[in-house]
């Protein structure tokens, strides 16, 4: 058999070109999820946060259960009493309110047999009075004093605590250049410093005088240089105060011009 010769055609070339993507299309529906993964190793913690306002109160709760009563304590002894105000130390009928802090209540303080005085005031006690005509009545005027004529006049004292107060008005010198006391004070209202001034007042001839405590005869006085009165000359009105240590009288001087408070 003789050789077969296979011609074959001239083959044109093959131009491959690529082509440019278009725009994308629509996306399309999600899938399914998938199934959770294992749990990574924790993080490091974190700075605290900033503290948040307190949240409201709740309810309060319900009261607990009673506890059990104690061991009652020793009985003190008894308070000593009195049977009336008038057996009180220094309450006699006349000595004014002490140891009273109300009409109705009786306070009193106690140092084993020494008492002292919770409260006490005399209220204001006329020692000396005049009328208009010259006519006194209570203790006598000095003879170094008169009334002041056709003028009433009065010497009140009173005590309340350890304050006293002196008031006179319408006095008149009737020795002229006077040492006598316009009072005598009573015990229970001498001053504690015997020495002291305790007033400076004028008359009515416009003369300066002092009033002091005589120590001496426990009255109260012009004195010193300021003795030197006029005959006639006379106080329009004077008060004075003073402090005293002197034990609560047990009687008063006088009689009561205003009721204690």
């Amino acid at each position: 058999m003789s050789p077969t010769e296979v011609i074959l055609p001239e083959q044109q070339d093959i131009v491959v070109r690529l082509l440019e993507r278009g725009p994308a299309g629509p996306q399309g529906p999600t899938g399914p999820t998938g199934p959770t993964g294992p749990t990574g190793a924790t993080g490091p913690t974190g700075a605290t946060g900033a503290q948040g306002d307190p949240g409201p109160t709740g309810p309060t709760g319900a009261t607990g259960a009673q506890g059990v009563q104690g061991i009652p304590g020793a009985v003190g002894a008894a308070f000593p009493t009195v049977a009336t105000a008038t057996a009180l130390p220094a309450a006699a009928a006349n000595a004014g309110k002490a140891y009273w802090v109300t009409d109705t209540a009786v306070i009193m303080v106690s140092d084993g047999t020494r008492w002292r005085t919770a409260y006490g005031d005399t209220g204001i006690r006329q020692i000396t009075s005049w009328d208009a005509a010259g006519t006194v009545t209570g203790t006598p005027l000095a003879a170094g004093w008169k009334p002041r004529p056709g003028l009433s006049g009065f010497v009140q004292l009173r005590r309340t605590q350890h304050t006293v107060y002196l008031l006179f008005n319408n006095i008149a010198c009737a020795v002229a250049n006077t040492t006598d006391s316009v009072i005598i004070l009573p015990a229970g209202f001498l001053p504690a410093q015997v020495g002291l001034t305790l007033v400076s007042a004028w008359t009515a001839a416009n003369a300066f005088k002092n009033f002091g405590f005589n120590a001496t005869t426990g009255g109260v006085v012009s004195r010193g240089s300021n003795m030197s009165l006029a005959l006639d000359d006379y106080f329009l009105a004077v008060q004075m105060s003073w402090t005293t240590a002197a034990a609560w009288p047990a009687t008063l001087p006088g009689t009561t011009q205003t009721n204690p408070n």
